[in-house]
């Protein structure tokens, strides 16, 4: 697991495994920041072969969040591709997968002082070993004030 401070790395899209450029922000909220929304796109992954091996990862990310799970589904497609999201008092985990691309979009948003989505990436990441990724953070709610939660 990566150690974030409020100087965390954040990739950016780049051949290759991944490229990192500094990130502020991570960790605490900033003054004034609702919450953090964290992206990530991940090419090449190994995908989970079950809905149930979905829910045991996406509960150990929210866990590793430190955030609060209300609700999770997991929807299976035709085609194979999974949608999942989880439901959580501080906002929400989602993860849509194409295996035909071995290709997964998860955003991680969470509000509050004691949430940490950076670190629900991480275990998402040590799961899927994605061979590329982009991970961005985005501050919400910039200039509105800190969320309680």
């Amino acid at each position: 697991m990566i150690a974030y401070t409020r100087r965390m790395e954040r990739a950016i899209t780049q051949p290759g495994p991944r490229v990192r450029v500094g990130l502020s922000g991570a960790g605490t909220p900033e003054p004034g920041v609702l919450g953090r929304h964290v992206l990530a796109d991940f090419w090449g992954c190994e995908l989970p072969g079950s809905e149930q091996a979905w829910r045991s990862l996406v509960e150990r990310a929210v866990d590793a969040v430190r955030a609060t799970l209300l609700d999770l589904s997991i929807h299976t497609f035709d085609t194979g591709g999974v949608t999942v999201l989880a439901m959580l008092s501080e906002s929400h985990l989602s993860a849509h997968t194409w295996p035909e691309h071995g290709y997964v979009a998860i955003d991680v948003f969470t509000c509050g002082k004691t949430t940490m989505p950076e670190v629900g990436i991480d275990v998402l990441r040590a799961a899927l070993r994605p061979a590329r990724e982009t991970v961005k953070l985005v501050h919400r709610g910039d200039g509105v004030g800190g969320c309680e939660r």
